[in-house]
Parts: structure tokens; C-alpha cells; sequence
């Protein structure tokens, strides 16, 4: 029975992208994944950001984890 309860509430799952380069990062979410202040490293642009994810959606913060290291 808890097999079945488990195969039934399977969530569809998603790969973060890169809001720079595109590229797929090796982060994965579900709809009801909440990032706040998330700090993700693209190895493909070298780049570090700081993002938001809400509902699947992706909102890239103006600010940077390598400028708030001085």
C-alpha cells in the first residue's frame, strides 16, 4: 500500500537553468520548491549568482555572492 501512496504523489521534477548562459545547473526542483537568496554556481559561464525560485519560476537578484565578498 505505501508504494502505491508514494508512485501516486510522484512530483513532476525540473531542472534549474542558468539565467546567463542557458545551460542546465545540477540543481533539480519540484513545483512546491521555494528558494529565498539561493546561491548557485554555473560551471559553464563561471559565474556565481543569487536566485529566487517560486512556484518554478526562476528570478535572478541584482546582486552577486562575488561582489558581497570585499
Amino acid at each position: 500500500m505505501e508504494i502505491v501512496r508514494m508512485v501516486d504523489q510522484m512530483k513532476t521534477a525540473h531542472w534549474i537553468v542558468c539565467p546567463l548562459c542557458q545551460r542546465n545547473l545540477q540543481i533539480k526542483i519540484y513545483e512546491d520548491t521555494v528558494l529565498l537568496d539561493f546561491p548557485v554556481y554555473c560551471d559553464s559561464c563561471q559565474k556565481e549568482m543569487i536566485i529566487n525560485v517560486v512556484k518554478c519560476r526562476l528570478q535572478l537578484k541584482n546582486e552577486s555572492c562575488q561582489d558581497n565578498a570585499e
